[in-house]
């Protein structure tokens, strides 16, 4: 995911990209989860996952 701001054509290459990730393991356990409960036929849960991603700092 990169966004980027409303700005003339050629100073777009002047701005910082921002990026957000979601580590592997969260992203490994939380499938693992619903995997579960779909083999447990638990079916109350929401049928959509929504993770949280982290924003990348530069250092």
């Amino acid at each position: 995911l990169a966004a980027r701001a409303d700005a003339a054509e050629h100073a777009r290459d002047d701005l910082p990209n921002i990026w957000a990730s979601t580590p592997a393991r969260e992203i490994g356990y939380t499938l693992a989860e619903r995997i579960l409960q779909r083999i447990a036929h638990d079916e109350h849960h929401v049928r959509s996952q929504t993770i949280a991603a982290r924003l990348v700092t530069q250092k």
